[in-house]
Parts: C-alpha cells; structure tokens; sequence
C-alpha cells in the first residue's frame, strides 16, 4: 500500500525486501531515517548526567514490560516484586498504557500492596529518572533497544512468551530484531527461576555491553536533511503529475 518508506534500522529494510518476493509486491523505494527519539532521550540523558552522579545513593531497577497476556504485568509480576524488595534497591515500575487500561485493578492493587517499596510511575513521556537506572527489566518490549542505546546500560529479559499478533509470522525467515538483541545488551531468565532475578542483576552490574549502533539504527541526524529533500522531491514530483494529468 505503500510506495514510500522511512525506515528506522537496516533489519526493516531486510524484512521489507523479504516481503516483497515473498508475497510478489511492487518494489518500494526505501529511505534510510533512523529513530529521532533516541536522540531526545540521549540529549536529555546527557544533560542530566552531572547531577544525578552527585545525587545517586542506590542501585535502581526500571521495570517496564510490555503489554498483552504475554507480558510480565499478566505473568509474573508480584512474584518479580517479591524478589526485588529482598534487596536494597530503588525500585520503578513502568506499566505500559494499553495495560495501564486493560489492567486497571491488578495495578492498583500490585501498587497498594508495594506501597511504600516500589515507585509506579504511569507517565510514559517521562524518561529523567533513566538516568538513575542501572538495569532495565522487561520482557519482548521495544524499549530495551531504546534504554540501551541511550545509557549503555544492560536488561535483564524475563523470558515470557513473545507476543505475536501476526499469525503469518513464521513465512518471514528473519530473526527479529527483539530476539537477535537480548543476549547481546544483557541476559534472559525464565519466569520460573524469577528467585534468581537477583543474581542475574549482580551479573549484568559486572559486564560491559558494547554494540556498534549502526548496525541495528540509522542516525538519523545525519539523514534527516536528505530526507527532507527527498520528500520535496517526491511532492514536486506528485504535483507535476497532477497539473500533467
């Protein structure tokens, strides 16, 4: 349906390009774009970093999963809770917005029981305390990819079942993305040996990830320009064809 992309990474273009002779579509003219929030988040990220050096007394853990039936909010997340407050750690809990509605009571009722243990922060857009986070928590979320490449910083990935929505997923003989980077910016646990969450974060506190971002993000701040002269070029094109017709 589409005759124009913006692509965010080169795994899009591979995907795209696999699409195309599997299903025998049109050829599309694909743009490298990159991930313009990245940059926000690592600007914001930068300018905080001073002080929150100044100001930071305790290891903090971020858990921010996805949503669905497969997420850790519907299969392990009191249990989670239960092994981290064994530990003197800062503890946020993220919940994404779809299970912030979906969810309403199991939340409130995680929030009133872990009180005064856990910090819920709902608000999504923000993203300052990122720069107090040691280690990420989450699931099959996105958001690991976007944690990483700001801070550097490892995930712990609790092991539940992916989340798939497309059921014709498997005639794509593509990893994604979201599978081939778990091992390579922090480590996975089942949900059954969650008693060891603990172990796991001392683990990953102790290893440096390093990741060649090029290879999984464009930059976006060095294609922006050509992309907005792209899309003149495209609009110039389509109006020229219009007043032809």
């Amino acid at each position: 349906h589409y005759d124009y992309i913006l692509s965010a990474s080169p795994q899009h273009c591979r995907e795209i390009r696999y699409l195309e002779k599997l299903y025998k579509d049109k050829a599309k003219i694909v743009l490298p774009f990159g991930y313009p929030r990245i940059l926000d988040l690592k600007k914001e990220y930068l300018d905080n970093s001073v002080n929150v050096k100044n100001k930071k007394t305790q290891k903090t853990i971020l858990i921010a999963p996805t949503w669905g039936s497969s997420s850790i909010t519907e299969t392990c997340l009191e249990n989670l809770f239960q092994q981290l407050v064994l530990m003197n750690y800062k503890i946020i809990y993220r919940p994404h917005p779809i299970s912030l509605s979906e969810n309403k009571n199991y939340i409130l009722k995680m929030k009133n029981k872990f009180r005064d243990k856990i910090i819920f922060e709902n608000n999504i857009s923000k993203t300052n305390y990122l720069n107090y986070v040691d280690t990420l928590i989450t699931d099959w979320s996105g958001f690991s990819l976007e944690f990483f490449f700001t801070t550097l910083k490892p995930t712990i990935f609790i092991d539940t079942p992916p989340k798939i929505k497309n059921k014709n997923f498997n005639d794509v003989k593509i990893e994604p993305i979201e599978s081939v980077i778990r091992k390579k910016i922090g480590t996975i646990i089942t949900i059954k040996d969650i008693q060891k969450i603990n172990q796991k974060i001392e683990l990953v506190s102790k290893r440096t990830y390093k990741l060649d971002s090029s290879e999984y993000i464009y930059d976006y701040s060095k294609n922006y320009k050509n992309i907005i002269n792209e899309i003149k070029l495209i609009l110039n094109e389509t109006v020229n064809d219009n007043l032809q017709k």
